[in-house]
């Protein structure tokens, strides 16, 4: 059983951040470097979310040992966050009032969510709080006895959802953080606990809006399906591109997350090889797959920009905006154009309003945080 109370490396430093660039493709980019991380092979920066004013990502030091942090915008400081157990992964989601919220990995790789209150310097951590809060009534409840991880996907307002692992099976759960209130959202058509080193069976939730949830569920033949949760009326929508496969183990229709209306993610076909990124917005699907490209994935939206990496013949990863308004794609690899330390992997991680976050690597192998924003 974890600990509710851990102690917690907190270091807060100001930054003197990198030169501001200019570039070709519309953007001024900002490189984000922690003072704490590593400039060596393999060490470095890496930005991940957007979360209100914070960004949240990790870096690792000149010890090869990661750490997670948050980057406040508006002051520009940085805070180390190392987590309830300083020598595990930790992966930050998110920040609500007080709070700091995400999940870390043990050392058998299983994920443990939990939620730290900065003026109580309290962890409480969503293992336990499924098994204490969770009402009898629930078909699943017994299950909670043997929860093997769980993990945070998504917050909005003061919801958070997720899933969480019992018996090599996903489960989805939503977490009311005012009135500790759960809910498990498990699609019917799911498949129960099987897994391989592709993936794990089960309902996997993605993202969760005032009205509805969406993720995706692995059916018995582990076709991966993606799905439309309606909180109002308790009911699940199926949602999968026409063009994806319908017989390929672990192939299928992968939801990734929402904003507004519009649905977003990717999908394997049967007459193509590689995936390709979509977008479902009220009924209509748009695909997505970059010029020569083997794989295209969308990862945000935001207005009319659409997020997304793409993968080229050599392996290396690419980040691109493509704008639904005129259609056009604009390769982010053109924001380090007059960087010359650029090597590869420009990896775009998330956009809110005008703001898009992510990392890349140089030719020394060091990763570097970035923050791209409209000229």
């Amino acid at each position: 059983m974890p600990r509710l109370f851990l102690n917690l490396l907190l270091t807060t430093l100001f930054l003197a951040l990198a030169p501001i660039r200019s570039f070709a493709a519309g953007y001024t980019l900002t490189i984000l470097d922690d003072p704490a991380a590593g400039n060596q092979k393999d060490e470095g920066t890496i930005a991940i979310r957007i979360s209100g004013n914070f960004i949240l990502g990790d870096y690792i030091d000149n010890q090869k040992s990661m750490h997670g942090f948050i980057y406040n915008m508006q002051t520009r400081r940085y805070t180390t966050f190392n987590g309830p157990q300083s020598r595990t992964y930790v992966y930050l989601v998110g920040v609500w009032s007080n709070a700091i919220i995400g999940y870390y990995f043990d050392n058998i790789d299983n994920p443990h969510s939990f939620i730290y209150d900065q003026k109580m310097r309290k962890y409480t951590f969503f293992d336990d709080l499924l098994r204490k809060y969770l009402p009898s009534t629930e078909p699943d409840v017994l299950l909670l006895e043997n929860i093997e991880g769980s993990a945070i996907t998504g917050i909005s307002d003061n919801n958070v959802c997720g899933i969480y692992l019992v018996s090599s099976s996903e489960n989805g759960f939503v977490y009311d953080l005012q009135s500790h209130k759960f809910m498990l959202i498990n699609n019917p058509s799911a498949a129960p606990g099987t897994t391989d080193h592709y993936g794990v069976q089960g309902t996997h939730i993605s993202a969760i809006s005032e009205k509805v949830i969406v993720g995706r569920y692995t059916d018995s033949n582990f076709v991966i399906h993606g799905f439309i949760y309606d909180r109002m009326t308790h009911k699940f929508t199926t949602l999968d591109v026409p063009q994806s496969v319908t017989g390929k183990k672990w192939g299928g229709t992968y939801v990734v997350g929402m904003s507004g209306p519009t649905i977003f993610g990717w999908y394997s076909g049967d007459t193509f090889h590689g995936s390709r990124g979509f977008i479902y917005d009220r009924g209509d699907f748009t695909t997505l797959s970059y010029p020569q490209a083997m794989n295209t994935h969308v990862g945000g939206i935001s207005g009319n920009r659409v997020l997304g990496m793409y993968v080229d013949d050599n392996g290396a990863i690419h980040g691109f905006v493509y704008d639904a308004k005129s259609m056009k794609f604009t390769n982010l690899d053109d924001l380090l154009a007059e960087n010359t330390k650029y090597q590869s992997d420009f990896i775009p991680e998330a956009i809110s309003g005008d703001t898009i976050v992510g990392r890349y690597i140089d030719n020394s192998g060091v990763f570097h945080g970035f923050i791209a924003t409209p000229k």
